[in-house]
């Protein structure tokens, strides 16, 4: 599933929910954290790692929808892999 299942006009989509949908991020963000939790119950205490995925999650959702008629969905996807990939460097950096 990409982010173009977030569009409420998309057709490819398994998954349908309202117009307003701010909570689906959020519970993104937690099931993703409770799947890696099983795999490295360590990340819980990870600080760095909490941040990076809620920003990435939140902020990539937001921006997706924000920005996506403006830029159109492979724009959009191109410039939010790119910062993902940064993030990726970033975190190295940290640790």
């Amino acid at each position: 599933m990409t982010f173009s299942c977030f569009s409420t006009h998309s057709r490819n989509c398994p998954i349908s929910f309202p117009m307003k949908f701010s909570f689906f991020p959020g519970s993104i963000e937690q099931g993703i954290k409770n799947y890696i939790y099983q795999i490295q119950p360590a990340a819980k205490d990870d600080a760095v790692f909490h941040v990076l995925l809620s920003y990435q999650i939140q902020g990539g959702f937001y921006a997706y929808m924000e920005n996506r008629k403006l830029l159109g969905d492979e724009k959009i996807l191109q410039i939010l892999d790119g910062i993902s990939m940064h993030l990726k460097d970033f975190k190295k950096d940290l640790l």
